[in-house]
């Protein structure tokens, strides 16, 4: 007679470890200095699989600390719409880089999600004078 071994790994579902998703995963923003209107807020939204999962939200970037991104929460749970906006005040000419992570607040390693967003922000327009 033959022996018939069954693990419990064959008998119970396989477990897939939690997804967290940000679409879209890229944002830009353009500033003019001197503009009169700040660049309009975007939105990001972020799912997950299976759905329901809380999260957390980080914002790290340069110049100190992208202190210039705005996020419209700091927790959430899946699925939610996010807004994103830039606050460009202070800032010279130039290019900053920030990153919005997103991370769940279970599982091992809990799953996470980056948004990266690009702040354009281009000198004043000439002006002219008549003399």
């Amino acid at each position: 007679t033959g022996v018939l071994l069954l693990t419990l790994a064959n008998l119970l579902p396989a477990q897939t470890a939690p997804v967290i998703t940000a679409n879209p995963a890229a944002l830009t923003f353009s500033y003019q200095l001197g503009a009169a209107a700040l660049p309009a807020a975007q939105t990001v939204q972020i799912a997950s699989v299976p759905a329901g999962q809380n999260f957390t939200v980080a914002v790290s970037g340069s110049p100190f600390n992208a202190a210039w991104l705005l996020v419209s929460s700091s927790t959430g749970k899946t699925p939610l719409s996010l807004r994103l906006q830039v606050n460009p005040t202070g800032l010279a000419a130039g290019s900053f880089a920030g990153t919005v992570t997103i991370t769940g607040t279970t599982g091992s390693p809990p799953p996470s999600a980056t948004i990266a967003v690009t702040l354009q922000v281009s000198a004043a327009a000439p002006t002219l004078t008549a003399s």
